[in-house]
């Protein structure tokens, strides 16, 4: 590693602490009272750009965001369905639509007293897969409807499932844990009679985009656009899929689809380990060796000597926002040089200071930063990224009091990317997903991928000083 690569102990620790900030997590805090409204609340950034896709295309149910939790022991539906009411009463998100304003853009209605409906619908287990399929596949109609559904599925006296469809327009991935460990403590208030420990929320999410619309008008994200101009300005790698990932029904080259699959693999937990050693000597995360690591990937797969990446950003720097629930999460592009046949800690460098240099500038909303940026567009793809990379720090858990809960796997079979790397942090190691494009990438492609993306791992953990050229992919490689 060259001198200038070299990091002092506390700026080491200090980009670990900012890199940090591109999961979601932390605890919730109360925001100040609330400022006066205007009688239309202007939609976020990011809801009119959903708004606008579904009068574009029509419902995309790529944007659902379902759940399916499996409740074993004895409980009271009415504890339960008190317990999510009390959380939709508390968040005007979960009881928040968007409505053409009289200006023709988007707004926000809070729907006051909207009551949460659940109900309870006996089926056998043979049924249960496919209910559940049809019904994270059923669109949402953004104009007027509610953007959350809840169904409690009866298997037995004491066995149930609990499915709860949301639309991303009014939530995110830290909203999501935030409303499960709210509903634990509110069910088990209820179930008690009791008060619910909870603090008590100053600002909604309707406030934040309120703030937002206020400092883009102001031109408060100018400095980030102008940063974001700069860095994207130069022509986005592009690149193709080689012939042998292709599906087999192919006619020719072919194209993006919503369409989508997934394959779950493990990072066993001594891999893990290894690469928690390798970030810490590298001054870096381990989310920036997991995100070099797919950039290797892709371009030792695709061949681009450049690699953009979809990085997702809490977007909640102010405290105040923590403990609210709402669409906050911005997206941030992070361009990942691979020429010059560079080794992996040259890589795993240029990754970390790329991802410092975006975290600097996150705030500006993404579609500001794409209408900035790009000066046309075409078809259904992202115009900045087509690879996207998240890390979560734990998995979903929801724990009420006498009722095992347990997360079932559950998709719409959409996408919104050719390729998504979703990355969960686990006691037993690290769980990763491939979400692709059935369209783009054949399984037996993504399959490969997967064991590829293995290899590499263990291959830069052995070697971090080796060219990336030099990495093979092919199993027992390592």
């Amino acid at each position: 590693m060259t001198t200038e690569n070299v990091e002092n102990e506390s700026t080491a620790a200090l980009r670990r602490q900012l890199l940090a900030r591109l999961l979601a997590g932390g605890a919730p805090a109360a925001g100040p009272e609330r400022s006066p409204r205007p009688t239309e609340l202007p939609a976020s950034a990011a809801q009119q750009r959903l708004w606008f896709l579904d009068q574009l295309h029509g419902a995309d149910i790529s944007y659902n965001v379902p759940f399916a939790i499996r409740l074993t022991g004895a409980f009271p539906v009415a504890t339960l369905h008190g317990a999510l009411q009390d959380a939709v009463d508390r968040h005007e998100s979960l009881r928040t639509v968007l409505a053409a304003a009289s200006d023709g853009s988007v707004c926000q209605e809070v729907l006051e007293g909207w009551k949460l409906s659940l109900p309870v619908i006996q089926i056998t287990a043979n049924e249960l897969t496919g209910t559940l399929r049809e019904a994270a596949r059923r669109p949402f109609v953004l104009a007027g409807e509610p953007l959350l559904r809840a169904t409690l599925y009866r298997l037995a006296d004491h066995e149930h499932v609990l499915f709860l469809n949301l639309h991303h327009a009014i939530t995110d991935g830290w909203s999501e844990q935030l409303l499960f460990d709210e509903l634990a403590e509110l069910y088990a208030a209820r179930a008690a009679q009791r008060a619910a420990d909870l603090h008590e929320i100053g600002s909604q999410y309707a406030d934040f985009a309120l703030q937002e619309s206020e400092r883009s008008k102001q031109g408060g994200y100018e400095s980030d656009l102008a940063y974001w101009e700069r860095e994207l300005v130069q022509p986005l790698p592009a690149f193709s899929w080689p012939e042998e990932a292709w599906p087999e029904d192919s006619w020719g080259e072919p194209a993006f689809s919503r369409d989508g699959a997934a394959l779950r693999f493990d990072i066993p937990q001594a891999l893990a380990a290894r690469l928690r050693g390798l970030a810490t000597e590298s001054g870096a995360s381990v989310f920036m060796v997991l995100l070099s690591a797919l950039a290797v990937l892709v371009h030792r797969q695709a061949g681009p000597d450049e690699v953009v990446v979809g990085v997702p950003v809490a977007n909640r720097e102010d405290a105040k926002w923590h403990g609210t629930y709402g669409l906050f999460v911005n997206t941030v592009a992070v361009r990942v040089s691979l020429a010059g046949y560079p080794t992996f800690r040259e890589v795993l460098d240029r990754t970390s200071q790329a991802a410092m240099q975006a975290l600097a500038h996150q705030e500006a909303p993404f579609d500001q930063v794409v209408a900035r940026v790009v000066k046309s567009r075409s078809g259904d793809t992202n115009p900045v990224f087509q690879i996207a990379c998240v890390l979560a720090d734990r998995p979903w858990r929801l724990e009420l009091p006498g009722v095992a809960a347990e997360f079932l796997q559950l998709s719409t079979g959409a996408v919104k990317y050719e390729l998504k790397l979703s990355l969960v942090r686990e006691e037993q190691g690290i769980t990763a997903e491939f979400e692709y494009s059935t369209g783009l990438l054949s399984p037996e492609a993504v399959s490969w991928m997967a064991s590829a993306y293995l290899n590499i791992l263990h291959q830069l953990v052995d070697s971090p000083n080796r060219a990336v050229e030099g990495f093979v992919l092919e199993e027992g490689s390592h």
